[in-house]
This record gives structure tokens, C-alpha cells and sequence, in this order.
């Protein structure tokens, strides 16, 4: 278990995403870009993920599917600031 570790929210239909496997998607921390990456770099796409995980239990709506993380990973410091960005839209801000 990691405290704090999985962040979610605020909840958004992924097929209203423009672009969705196209767009880049990138973590900032304090404006300096963190993380970024392409859901079309993935082994499979989101929906085949989806499919996959429901081969071995039932989904439901609302469950979430945790498919890896692009490479930089690393700590963040108490009072830094974190965004996701999606095709460069702003989806969350966090300060921990």
C-alpha cells in the first residue's frame, strides 16, 4: 500500500477526449514537464485493456483499470504542484 498514491478524479468519459490515442499526455510538477506519453505507444489500447482485464473478473461501471505509467516516476515534495494535461487541455491540478 502507498498513502496517497493513486490520485483520481474528477471523473470524465475517456471517448470525449479529442484525439484519445493520438494526443500526448503529460504530468507537470512545479511547470516542469514530469511524465508524458501516447495511448497509441501502449501494448494494447485502453479498450482492449478493458477487454482483456474482463476475461479474468466482472468490471462494472465506474471501476477503474490501472494500465502502467510512462517512465518518471519519482517523489514529490510536500507544497509541490502537479497537472495532467491531455492534448495539451488541462484536466487536474493537485498540490501535495
Amino acid at each position: 500500500m502507498f498513502p496517497s498514491s493513486a490520485i483520481v478524479g474528477p471523473w470524465f468519459e475517456s471517448d470525449r477526449l479529442p484525439g484519445q490515442l493520438e494526443a500526448q499526455f503529460e504530468l507537470l510538477i512545479d511547470g516542469a514537464s514530469r511524465q508524458r506519453g501516447h495511448a497509441s505507444g501502449m501494448t494494447l489500447s485502453p479498450a482492449e485493456c478493458v477487454a482483456y482485464a474482463s476475461t479474468f473478473f466482472p468490471l462494472c461501471p465506474g471501476d477503474l483499470v490501472f494500465t502502467g505509467t510512462p517512465a518518471g516516476v519519482g517523489p514529490v515534495i510536500r507544497g509541490q504542484k502537479g497537472e495532467i494535461r491531455w492534448g495539451g487541455v488541462v484536466l487536474f491540478t493537485v498540490q501535495w
